[in-house]
């Protein structure tokens, strides 16, 4: 039974990073993609696991995985995985 629940946003996002890393190389981006959602999968288990963020909105929490970081609320059945963007990214612009 999955454990989180990935909103249109994050598949968005989802998308975006795979297309984008699989221009240059597939291989990478099936890679990226299978260690956000293992992360997704654990964090859904434990979803108290992440630092707060709750400037972004209330019960926010994240977590990051390599260059991505994971923006997620937790639930009563797992999480629900808000965003999912590059480190580097403004946040402030995407979820401020």
């Amino acid at each position: 039974m999955k454990r989180f629940r990935i909103t249109r946003a994050a598949k968005a996002d989802l998308a975006e990073i795979t297309d984008y890393i699989a221009a240059d190389n597939p291989q990478a981006a099936q890679r990226v993609l299978g260690d956000i959602l293992d992360r997704l999968e654990r964090l859904g288990g434990i979803p108290g696991m992440g630092p707060r963020c709750e400037q972004y909105g209330k019960n926010l929490r994240r977590f990051a995985v390599g260059n991505f970081v994971i923006y997620y609320k937790p639930t009563a059945n797992g999480i629900s995985v808000i965003r999912v963007l590059h480190g580097a990214r403004n946040v402030d612009d995407l979820l401020g």
